[in-house]
């Protein structure tokens, strides 16, 4: 980061200082000084000193990595309400390496889609749920 004086400031010469008491105040710093940069050059320059670092992807970014494309890893799954009547989800990594692979069986549930059928395997009734819900407790 070029910012030498960081190594001998007060506020952060310790673990503690740094990751608790100075966290908010270590990751503006940080923050500041990485906006100059893009996230390909700051790995650059991590990977040039020795420190080992990835780039977090967001979703949609996700779909784009060659690995990700190689291992067929996006898994687009009918949801009846989705609006374009799929959801893509990362599919499991072992999908295709046994005779038995991994698969999505149905889509992901909406909120609260399956409140009723787990409280009802726990034990309330349907007259409890309607209290619960009366209550705003779900």
């Amino acid at each position: 980061m070029e910012q030498p004086e960081l190594f001998t400031d007060e506020r952060f010469d310790s673990n503690l200082k740094r990751g608790k008491t100075n966290r908010a105040e270590l990751i503006d710093i940080i923050n500041q000084w990485s906006r100059q940069f893009t996230a390909a050059q700051i790995l650059d320059m991590l990977d040039g000193v020795g420190i080992p670092a990835a780039k977090y992807n967001e979703l949609p970014e996700v779909w784009e990595d060659e690995q990700v494309k190689h291992r067929e890893l996006r898994a687009r799954t009918p949801h009846p309400h989705a609006e374009a009547g799929y959801v893509d989800l990362i599919a499991s990594p072992l999908a295709r390496m046994s005779d038995s692979p991994a698969t999505i069986r149905r889509p992901p549930p909406l909120i609260g889609e399956h409140t009723d059928e787990v409280l009802s395997e726990l034990g309330f009734d349907a007259e409890r749920v309607a209290q619960f819900r009366e209550a705003g407790a779900i």
